[in-house]
């Protein structure tokens, strides 16, 4: 499932916000967009914008989350897990894991693969 992702270009404004005084702790907050060594001397919390999918810790989790959510893949690790029982399996379940990995594995190397165009192509963008 590759989604067109959006890849926005930041463009050079110059803003300047003032915000309600809250209970006097701040009276004013000043932020110049797209100048990064103004807005270093406040101390402000980072604004960051990923367009990719998954990060190398994540990876993993997420996409077999993913694949599971699939009736197919989740009906087939069903089927594997009752593999498992002596008393109802016909087969053994090696039978059933090589197939399983294998779809999961490629699924999983195109997904890597998509997210990573895609993070490459938002980077030549200039975002």
């Amino acid at each position: 499932m590759s989604n067109s992702k959006l890849c926005v270009k930041p463009r050079v404004i110059r803003v300047e916000v003032k915000p309600l005084e809250i209970s006097g702790s701040e009276i004013e907050r000043r932020i110049r967009v797209n100048d990064h060594a103004y807005n270093l001397q406040f101390e402000y919390a980072e604004n960051h914008i990923s367009t990719s999918k998954y990060n190398i810790f994540t990876f993993v989790p997420k996409n077999l989350f993913e694949q599971f959510q699939r009736l197919a893949n989740a009906y087939f690790l069903g089927l594997l897990l009752l593999q498992y029982i002596p008393a109802i399996t016909s087969i053994d379940p090696v039978a059933t894991i090589i197939p399983m990995t294998f779809v999961l594995g490629v699924s999983a190397v195109k997904e890597a693969w998509d997210d990573y165009v895609s993070h490459l192509r938002c980077l030549v963008k200039g975002t």
